[in-house]
């Protein structure tokens, strides 16, 4: 009888938890790809687990190298502009001559509901005499499927909640004294 009961009550929990999954998608594409005053393309594409999939947040990260900083010539510095499925994303974040930089970009809510297709189609629109290479991008895109977002870390439980699982643990100890008897 402790056995079945045990595995029901596991099972009620396994069944309330598994409602929502928190899952991830973390891609990333090796470019090395040398640009000089142009524009250039790139798609990522990547699979959902089956299911009604809400997106959490997602996010670009750009490794570029030689991103010049600003001088005598270019006061601003190099201004290049990174674009996902036509909307802005934002700048490069100049790094120097022949120095690293990496850029994230967090998608606003917006461009969610590009992501759900299962691709993006990426540019780079570099700046009027500069050169860069792009050497990675990775996109990080955190979703639930199950119809339901994950609670926040600091969500407090509704006090039907509380009272439900304190009428049965009550419950619990009622049936374990019954048995004793």
């Amino acid at each position: 009888m402790k056995k079945s009961l045990i595995l029901c009550i596991t099972m009620v929990f396994l069944l309330l938890v598994s409602n929502a999954s928190a899952l991830e998608i973390d891609q990333t594409l090796t470019l090395n790809k040398d640009l000089y005053n142009t524009t250039w393309n790139w798609t990522q594409s990547f699979t959902f687990n089956p299911g009604l999939v809400t997106i959490n947040s997602a996010s670009l990260t750009i490794l570029a190298n030689d991103v010049n900083l600003p001088d005598t010539t270019f006061p601003l510095g190099e201004i290049d502009t990174i674009r996902g499925d036509g909307s802005l994303l934002g700048t490069l974040v100049q790094g120097g001559v022949l120095t690293d930089s990496t850029t994230v970009f967090n998608f606003n809510s917006l461009l969610f509901g590009s992501l759900l297709d299962g691709s993006m189609d990426f540019n780079i629109v570099t700046d009027v005499g500069r050169g860069l290479t792009l050497k990675t991008s990775r996109l990080l895109i955190d979703y639930s499927v199950g119809g339901e977002t994950p609670p926040p870390n600091n969500a407090v439980p509704e006090p039907m909640t509380l009272l439900l699982v304190g009428s049965g643990m009550l419950g619990l100890a009622g049936l374990k004294r019954k048995f004793r008897k």
